[in-house]
């Protein structure tokens, strides 16, 4: 399948409007010419175009040559001279013939060289370019090189599905699957997959090294891996893998990325109070100053005094926060066959929570707390749930989930009210229903009223009174507030939330989900769910009025998960049809969820159209 998505003739064009997807040098941010978006390439400029066909190539250009008549541009190919040309002082249309003779293997480099343009004398100023296009004229394969690797990274999933056990058939669809994805991207944007190979590779080797050691530790233990799990962690691997090359893609736009792997080096450096004062003044929110705590990021101080430049620890911040956040889906996993859902249900969980399209929404933007927040509350959750299984009580069990509730509180500026709503919902309804688990209900009630009383003591006691009298000004005005200081396409009405989040998904899985739970008996973990979907209403209800930023929506996105994993199960069991309708809902969404965080990673296309 790859060799033949790789026949396709390469058409490239470089997008002067988004960040250079391809190495160059020489060449500045982006201006608006008359003719629209520019940019100005230097006296001296490059690109290099990785691994082009052994083809004749088609080189276009339109550029302004100032308003200077008689400049001579000279054109290099591989740091030899190939051609010059006299701009005029307008535009200029140029088109030149790169045989095939002149492509190498490996890397070809196209330079421009110019004198300065007059009167600035600047090397920056050389042509200002608004288009530039390298067409293949013929059919030619990629370079065998790019097979090579591409084939050997589909034949790395391949010894993944074999170590974890699949059938026959499921060995040979999912890296079918991989292989399909990648020639198409070949033959899409082959120069662009080929600068991330570096990154493709090198999560497939961290991933196969994972997958060993968690193949070791299975037979050690003498245990038998699941099927549902063994499935759900290739879709997990694939997911991570996407995240880590896609937010290192030489093309993304990083928004808040750098900004936090920046507050992570002020707070080693004892900037604490700069980081605290920036953090505070939320102006998304409408309010003056809001208590951000800083708790998410001191466990990655130690890492600062490693790694002490912005841009490589940028770098390492997102691959460490998409390694964290790759667990996820597996405690999901584990919570649904603890709870008695079973591992179908599992699976289906855990696809979900890829699957939603809101799942990238903090990757989108860099708010890392936020993704550490929802991780933090869904390990809560685990332990909680384990600890309700255990029938048995004890103070250290009080301490336990007062500690990890603590936290929750303070990891991130919303949980101080979302995490007691779903909580004290699900304590209050284990207590009113007065079955098994009232007096674990009790318990945790007791756990969350202690945490919260020293969330307020340690920090948010001195932002409480002039916080909940701004968040009550801001809902009194007529009108919906709280993001017109910083207008964004995420920010839409509710059918375009249901939409663009989750494909309206929830809907219909969400109600016959909760009646399962009622005829199965409702466990802890029912009540937690059910906690969630308060929230969630309660969120729609004051989003209207009051822009929440879609955190409800990312908050509540592990209970859609489990809710749709729950519905998903039991629809499973209606014979034939309903797992062709199950595994075409989960392929779809999936399907959905990829292509919505490669049109953020290419093309900068974000909007409630996608995630």
């Amino acid at each position: 399948m790859i060799f033949v998505f790789a026949g396709r003739p390469l058409v490239y064009s470089f997008d002067v409007t988004l960040p250079p997807d391809i190495p160059v040098s020489g060449i500045s941010p982006v201006e608006i010419s008359e003719k629209g978006p520019a940019r100005w390439f230097g006296t001296a400029s490059d690109m290099a175009f990785p691994l082009l066909s052994r083809s004749h190539h088609l080189l276009e250009l339109e550029v302004h040559g100032g308003g200077v008549n008689s400049r001579t541009l000279e054109v290099w190919w591989n740091k030899l001279p190939y051609t010059n040309t006299v701009l005029r002082a307008g535009w200029n249309r140029l088109t030149f013939l790169i045989p095939e003779t002149m492509i190498r293997d490996g890397e070809n480099v196209l330079s421009l060289t110019i004198d300065p343009l007059p009167p600035f004398q600047q090397e920056k100023f050389g042509i200002a370019v608004t288009q530039l296009h390298l067409r293949q004229l013929d059919e030619q394969l990629a370079p065998v090189q790019l097979l090579i690797w591409l084939s050997g990274i589909c034949f790395v999933v391949y010894l993944w599905a074999i170590v974890l056990q699949l059938s026959p058939l499921e060995q040979v669809l999912f890296p079918s699957i991989i292989g399909g994805v990648i020639g198409f991207g070949i033959a899409t944007i082959r120069l662009q997959m080929a600068v991330l190979l570096p990154w493709v590779v090198g999560v497939a080797v961290f991933v196969t090294g994972l997958f060993a050691l968690f193949r070791f530790g299975i037979w050690w233990r003498r245990q038998t891996l699941s099927v549902w799990f063994a499935r759900l962690l290739l879709v997990v691997v694939v997911w991570f893998g996407i995240h880590v090359v896609g937010m290192n893609a030489p093309v993304f736009i990083d928004i808040d990325h750098r900004a936090r792997a920046n507050h992570v080096l002020l707070l080693a450096h004892g900037a604490g109070d700069i980081v605290q004062s920036r953090l505070s003044n939320q102006y998304e929110w409408g309010i003056a100053t809001v208590p951000y705590s800083l708790l998410s990021y001191y466990p990655f101080v130690p890492l600062a005094f490693l790694i002490t430049e912005t841009y490589e620890f940028t770098i390492v911040f997102k691959c460490i926060i998409s390694f964290i956040n790759a667990t996820i889906p597996l405690f999901l996993y584990w919570i649904s066959v603890r709870t008695g859902y079973g591992k179908r249900a599992g699976f289906f969980a855990g696809a979900l929570f890829v699957g939603f399209p809101v799942t990238h929404l903090y990757f989108h933007d860099g708010s890392y707390p936020t993704i550490l927040g929802v991780w933090w509350m869904v390990l809560t959750l685990a332990v909680m749930n384990e600890l309700a299984l255990r029938g048995r009580w004890s103070w250290q069990e009080v301490g336990i989930i007062g500690g990890l509730i603590c936290i929750a509180l303070l990891i991130y500026v919303t949980h101080i009210v979302f995490v007691p709503l779903v909580i004290g919902v699900a304590s209050l309804l284990a207590i009113y229903r007065d079955d098994h688990h009232r007096g674990f209900g009790i318990r945790v009630l007791i756990a969350l009223l202690i945490a919260m009383c020293i969330a307020v003591i340690a920090y948010y006691g001195r932002y409480l009174v002039p916080t909940v009298m701004a968040v009550f000004e801001r809902l009194t005005t007529g009108e919906r507030v709280g993001h017109e200081a910083l207008p964004s396409p995420l920010v839409g009405s509710l059918v375009e939330q249901l939409w663009g989040h989750v494909r309206f998904i929830p809907i219909f899985l969400t109600p016959p989900a909760l009646f399962v739970i009622r005829q199965r008996g409702i466990t802890w973990m029912g009540y937690i769910l059910i906690g969630y979907v308060v929230l969630l209403l309660g969120g729609i209800i004051i989003d209207q009025q009051f822009s929440l930023w879609n955190k409800h929506w990312y908050f509540s996105l592990p209970s859609l998960a489990l809710l749709g994993g729950i519905a998903l199960d039991a629809a499973s069991n209606y014979r034939f049809g309903g797992k062709w309708l199950v595994g075409g809902l989960i392929g779809y969404l999936l399907f959905e969820s990829m292509y919505a965080w490669f049109l953020r990673v290419f093309l900068y296309q974000w909007s409630l159209r996608t995630l």
